[in-house]
């Protein structure tokens, strides 16, 4: 799995997913193709012990997590990203192709008319095809770039998009606040405000998994709260969980049947999981609620194109 920048918020997201899981904008499906890898050679890596990143062996702490690098070194190839794969260039080289029958037409200089003729029939045939072909990739370069193939992803509560907007990806400063976070609700485990806190900076770091540990020991305090379940629910889905996804997102609605964030997300994880009729059923559940609010509208627009 790559990640790529999401256009409209310019957070990394996985290159798997058609629409931002934060801002709701379609991911540019060219942009994924420019970041496709190519093997470039032999790097030497040493995996961090806390995080289990992989670093250059020349550093001397994580780049994910700022912990002090130590242990046994590995080598691994190296990928460099190759040039975008949009250019109709193939349509130029394929023409190539049919330079060996004007060769020939050149040789045969004594051939019957008969042949002359079929010879310059298929040569008018090839070309046509390779004229249809190129025009075809571009057709499909213009429908992925428009989105006409794309997948949404779901949306967390503006309680948890808050904070990605102020840190738009794990750095030192990021991890140390973890860790102060972390380090207070160990000590507190009763202060729920920390430990929400830290649950939606986990998030925003795209820590699904030790998110959710955090959501969850403050839903055992407040089961209430249905902005949390709906949060934790994203993290299943990031993680591809889209059974526990779609289960969690459901019994917020079972406390608040009218939570339209919940409701679209819902149909998001059931278009995502392959199940259309399900997914369309929830969507338009959540334009009922308020047809003209931002959710509504974006459920409005995905019934619309699927």
């Amino acid at each position: 799995m790559s990640l790529v920048s999401c256009g409209g918020c310019g957070k990394e997201v996985s290159s798997d997913y058609k629409f931002c899981p934060y801002c709701g904008s379609e991911i540019d499906i060219i942009q994924q193709d420019e970041t496709a890898q190519a093997v470039s050679g032999i790097v030497e890596l040493i995996i961090c012990s806390n995080c289990g990143d992989e670093n250059p062996a020349s550093d001397k702490t994580c780049n994910n997590c700022g912990t002090v690098l130590s242990g046994n070194k590995i080598e691994k190839q190296a990928y460099s990203a190759p040039k975008p794969a949009v250019k109709p260039e193939p349509a130029v080289k394929q023409v190539n192709t049919v330079k060996p029958v004007q060769k020939n037409k050149k040789q045969k200089s004594k051939a019957a008319p008969g042949q002359q003729v079929k010879q310059a029939n298929d040569f008018s045939n090839q070309k046509i095809l390779l004229i249809f072909g190129g025009i075809l990739v571009i057709a499909l370069v213009v429908m992925f770039a428009s989105g006409a193939f794309d997948s949404p992803a779901p949306v967390a509560t503006q309680e948890a998009m808050a904070p990605q907007q102020e840190q738009p990806g794990v750095d030192l400063s990021m991890m140390q606040r973890i860790n102060e976070f972390e380090s207070a609700v160990q000590a507190n485990p009763a202060d729920m405000e920390k430990t929400l806190q830290l649950g939606h900076m986990l998030m925003d770091s795209r820590l699904f998994e030790r998110a959710i540990i955090y959501y969850k020991k403050f839903l055992a305090v407040k089961p209430a709260d249905t902005d949390v379940m709906v949060d934790m629910g994203v993290c299943f889905f990031e993680l591809r969980d889209y059974a526990t996804a779609d289960s969690v997102m459901q019994s917020a609605l079972k406390i608040n049947p009218r939570h339209q964030i919940a409701l679209m997300n819902l149909g998001v994880v059931n278009m995502n999981w392959g199940k259309m009729d399900k997914a369309k059923d929830w969507l338009q559940k959540a334009v009922d609620v308020n047809p003209s609010s931002e959710q509504g509208i974006r459920a409005k627009s995905l019934l619309e194109s699927h």
